[in-house]
């Protein structure tokens, strides 16, 4: 049998109560090595070790602030134990290695393959630990829990990290993963308070549920180009301010709430082969202003814009069928809406509370299936309802909640849906639509009902015009932005 050699070193520069210690060991013998030196706070690993040896250490040695693995081998070995798992491979960190221990800071074995689940999840005052280039595989809830790791450096050679691997790690400011990763798993850094840089691999092409749940400092991100799909509540919670997701070409799905509750957030991009939406994926955002949704999109998800009330409804893509429920609820800041052009059904209490609306304006040839109480807590009888002509009104009239609204024929009427404040006067000389303001204006767009771009001019005065005799449509959104970027909004009609 292998000899040991056991080297208690008492070291001037430790503090008193410290105690360093050296030991050389065969796989299953760090007990002997160790004798009665458990209350040693520095551990020096020689040789090679095993499950049950990370199992003593973890039970026995309770003080242990750092140790030192770079010259230690870790051995196979299968244990029937409720805390390391019944097997553990060779150069693997066994599971829940030193799940709630003490440490500080620890170097792991040089040929280090996989980190197990738990290894270090609840090691608090871990702040120190590099993961060596051999490994490949970071366990679920690996580092759970860590709330004094900083910066996390994964290197080329991991290609897997678990669910939860870096969750509830309150101070971790940074990410870089380098590795051929292809998906950022589930709850991957949830929680992750601190986070402001997570630099992903080009292989990324899934991420999941939850991964960056909760990152609350995480104001910028690249998205990845090859990402396929984005999980629910993937970024719930985080401050971006962009999310351009426009390069993407390929990313196919975006899931409940991914986006929800992004409080800094004003932009969104998405690429057009996006097809499914998860319910509320864009709610909860009070700054949000601006999307860019594929025009093929033929249905709002429920909930989708519930509680985002800067979102300019021109926006909206024209091939929507379907409205869902509560997807434009609670909304103080914008005053017109034009149904898409497609709409035939409206889903319950899709408009609840939105107290700042003053019309709703339809082109529609027939009036859309609603649901319950589609426009809740709102006095309709205050709020105009355009429709397309004289015929039309009579149809509305005759359907119930739809009924209830002040209804007029929008043929032959200009539509002023911008702040009552602002002086605007828009009318038409033929085909030639005539602007004054009482602001110099940087840029005005036009659009049709659908939201596509009709032109766009830019002319730096408080008077200017649009020809519009090349455009088939009669019906149009005007935008104009002021020089400090604020936004109106009038809905016209050409006779």
């Amino acid at each position: 049998m292998k000899s040991f050699r056991n080297s208690l070193i008492l070291l001037a520069l430790i503090p008193f109560s410290a105690v360093a210690l050296e030991v050389e060991t065969s796989a299953g013998k760090i007990d002997l090595a160790i004798g009665n030196n458990t209350d040693a706070t520095q551990l020096v690993v020689k040789g090679s070790v095993d499950a049950r040896d990370f199992n003593f250490i973890s039970e026995k040695m309770t003080n242990l602030a750092s140790i030192d693995l770079s010259e230690a081998h870790i051995e196979a070995y299968k244990i029937a134990s409720v805390k390391t798992g019944e097997t553990n491979e060779a150069s693997q960190l066994p599971d829940l290695a030193f799940f709630g221990s003490k440490l500080t800071s620890i170097v792991l074995p040089a040929d280090l393959s996989a980190i197990g689940e738990s290894a270090f999840a609840g090691c608090k005052g871990l702040a120190n630990v590099e993961i060596p280039s051999g490994v490949s595989t970071i366990g679920n809830y690996a580092f759970y829990d860590c709330d004094a790791i900083t910066a996390a450096t994964i290197p080329a050679s991991v290609t897997e990290i678990g669910e939860y691997a870096f969750a509830r790690c309150d101070v971790l400011a940074s990410v870089e993963i380098k590795g051929d990763v292809a998906t950022i798993k589930k709850s991957t850094f949830d929680g992750c308070a601190s986070l402001s840089k997570a630099t992903l691999p080009a292989s990324v092409t899934e991420i999941g549920e939850a991964a960056f749940m909760d990152c609350k400092s995480l104001a910028e991100f690249a998205f990845p180009t090859a990402v396929t799909k984005i999980g629910d509540k993937a970024f719930f919670g985080a401050s971006l301010v962009v999310a351009d997701m426009s390069e993407c070409s390929n990313l196919y799905e975006i899931g409940d709430w991914s986006f929800a509750s992004n409080s800094a957030i004003k932009n969104i991009k998405l690429p057009s082969k996006t097809e499914v939406f998860g319910k509320g994926a864009l709610a909860f955002n009070a700054v949000l202003t601006d999307m860019e949704l594929p025009t093929s999109m033929t249905a709002i998800p429920d909930y989708m814009f519930a509680y985002s009330p800067s979102i300019q409804p021109h926006l909206i893509p024209g091939a929507i069928a379907t409205i869902g429920k509560y997807s434009f609820a609670h909304w103080d800041k914008t005053s017109n809406f034009t149904f898409p052009d497609n709409t035939e059904f409206i889903d319950d209490y899709a408009f609840e509370g939105w107290t700042s609306v003053k019309n709703y304006v339809s082109t529609l040839s027939i009036a859309p299936a609603l649901g319950e109480d589609v426009f809740a807590g709102i006095d309709k009888s205050q709020v105009i309802l355009y429709v397309q002509n004289n015929d039309m009104i009579l149809v509305y009239q005759a359907a119930e909640q739809w009924k209830e609204f002040d209804i007029k024929s929008l043929h032959g009427t200009n539509i002023d849906a911008v702040d009552p404040n602002d002086s605007i006067l828009a009318t038409f000389s033929g085909s030639v639509l005539h602007v004054k303001t009482s602001f110099t204006v940087a840029e005005a767009t036009l659009f049709d009902t659908t939201g596509a771009t009709l032109t766009r001019v830019a002319p730096g005065s408080d008077l200017f015009t649009i020809d519009t005799d090349a455009f088939s449509t009669k019906f149009y959104i005007l935008v104009i932005k002021d020089e400090k970027g604020n936004s109106r909004v009038a809905k016209l009609a050409r006779k």
